[in-house]
């Protein structure tokens, strides 16, 4: 099974019980997690989650989410030149609000023509396959 790339939404949302995606995070994951997809989470989506979690949390939710995330996901390190990539195609959409954050999951999945399990609109202005 090909590997999928999990943004910071689908990983915050399944935290949360009452945000918007909660529920549909949930059944992504569950079906992910069922067809033995490899779910990679790249270090920069890791703390960004982390940090929003925490931050609209407490630190026991934000602790046992990083606990169990461990026995889903395999992390993944950014390549030197996925940072450049990420910083040209934020400046290549000039009209976007693409934070550096937005594009790095963009830049990932190119490389390594991989789908992106996400919530942000922006992958779809970028181009960037979305898993669904």
């Amino acid at each position: 099974m090909k590997p999928v790339l999990v943004d910071s939404g689908p990983l915050y949302a399944i935290s949360i019980g009452s945000d918007q995606f909660h529920d549909q995070a949930m059944d992504e994951l569950a079906r992910l997690v069922a067809a033995s997809t490899p779910l990679l989470v790249p270090y920069p989506i890791l703390f960004e989650a982390y940090g929003l979690i925490l931050k609209r949390t407490r630190l026991p939710v934000a602790r046992l989410w990083i606990s169990q995330l461990v026995d889903v996901v395999e992390y993944l390190n950014l390549a030197e030149a996925d940072y450049d990539d990420a910083a040209l195609l934020v400046q290549r959409y000039p009209d976007q609000p693409f934070t550096f954050l937005d594009t790095v999951p963009g830049v990932i999945s190119k490389r390594l023509s991989l789908p992106i399990c996400t919530y942000d609109h922006h992958v779809d202005v970028m181009g960037v396959p979305v898993w669904r």
